[in-house]
């Protein structure tokens, strides 16, 4: 069979991810997205989950091509009424500045905005975070209470 030379990237990138979380911000308890497929029996989850020192469990979403409106608004959905294991926050890792500026200016504002599925009250999207690669190495997320073109920017 031919590769998926954008499956292999994305994978790719969550494998040095997993080192990063582990050897670096203090990760332990990784679980990959194959072992989640058995777990969640077909459904799906997210890329990995994995658990942070003060933070609980962190599920981990790779960003690498950016997805339909539809498809954002459906995995918003899971998260928003996600119950086992309990997570402590998402997060987006995206590639670089131009998809986190995206996810924020684009993709969050039009998710939000999708009153037939949230109603007239948006989504609580407090434990979401968003960040890139190389700001995550530095622990630097950013996030949106109710305006997502203006995030807030912290720590992981």
């Amino acid at each position: 069979r031919e590769i998926d030379f954008k499956s292999f990237e994305h994978d790719r990138v969550v494998t040095d991810l997993r080192w990063m979380f582990e050897k670096r911000l203090g990760g332990s308890r990784w679980q990959s997205e194959r072992v989640l497929s058995r777990v969640f029996k077909g459904r799906r989850g997210p890329d990995a989950l994995v658990d942070l020192p003060g933070r609980s469990t962190v599920a981990l979403e790779v960003e690498l091509t950016f997805k339909s409106l539809a498809r954002y608004i459906e995995i918003v959905g899971r998260y928003l009424t996600w119950t086992e294991p309990p997570l402590g926050s998402v997060l987006y890792v995206m590639d670089d500045k131009a998809g986190l500026t995206r996810m924020f200016k684009a993709v969050l504002p039009a998710v939000l905005a999708s009153t037939e599925l949230w109603g007239i009250r948006q989504p609580d999207m407090s434990r979401f975070r968003f960040t890139t690669r190389a700001a995550l190495a530095e622990r630097r997320v950013w996030w949106t209470a109710s305006t997502p073109s203006s995030p807030t920017a912290g720590e992981l």
